[in-house]
């Protein structure tokens, strides 16, 4: 029935046809298919009918619930959203939207603040996945060290964008630094209780014996916002 139901939903389909296969996901929902009850909520809250239509919003925190009890996680993420105060809709509207990944990421973030930051409501970017760079094998002969500062932007999601290299001891650190940057992962940074994008610069050292460069405790330490704090999410 719930494939029935996508028949009705393409991109030219007729408010005839929408109903039509809301029909259709209704009896997949009353036949216990919670993944048909998730997609029915989306419509009571999104399809032009029934958006901001109190009766329907109810409807569709009926069918979350129903939804979440036959195990379908992404109903249950939506209804804890609602009791941390975002909108049914909203709330709904980011979880389809936004990957399981990016989302787990920034929950992380919010569980981790400390008192002082939930009482400014902001807070900075923490790294959560290193990848070491790769020591450059034209210069394994000379056993060259060296070390590379990164400057980059940290997203809302917690990844990496815009990387360049600040300073570079040698031009063959300079590559491998950026690509083990681009791989990191962050917890993403918050002002005023709003994932933004934040300004941050990296130190990465290069040795070929051993791994001063790629302490993970201390790279916790050392990545901060760089004084261009915070920037404008985009």
């Amino acid at each position: 029935m719930r494939a029935m139901a996508s028949t009705f939903f393409a991109k030219n389909a007729t408010p005839d046809d929408v109903e039509q296969g809301i029909r259709w996901l209704g009896w997949a929902a009353e036949c216990g298919d919670g993944r048909a009850a998730y997609q029915l909520a989306g419509l009571y809250l999104w399809y032009p009918r029934y958006r901001g239509d109190p009766a329907s919003v109810e409807r569709a925190r009926n069918l979350l619930r129903q939804s979440a009890a036959s195990g379908i996680r992404m109903s249950a993420e939506v209804l804890e959203l609602e009791k941390e105060g975002r909108p049914l809709a909203e709330a709904h509207k980011y979880v389809s939207t936004v990957s399981i990944e990016d989302r787990y990421i920034q929950r992380v973030a919010v569980r981790k603040l400390t008192d002082q930051e939930k009482t400014t409501n902001s807070v900075g970017p923490r790294v959560i996945k290193i990848v070491r760079p790769a020591y450059p094998s034209a210069l394994l002969l000379t056993r060259t060290k060296g070390k590379v500062v990164v400057g980059f932007i940290i997203d809302p999601t917690g990844r990496v964008r815009d990387a360049r290299v600040v300073s570079s001891t040698h031009q063959a650190f300079s590559d491998p630094a950026i690509v083990a940057i681009n791989s990191w992962r962050f917890a993403p940074g918050m002002k005023n209780g709003r994932f933004v994008n934040v300004r941050a610069e990296q130190s990465i050292e290069f040795a070929p014996d051993d791994d001063r460069g790629l302490d993970v405790a201390r790279f916790k330490r050392e990545v901060k916002p760089a004084p261009e704090e915070q920037s404008a999410s985009r």
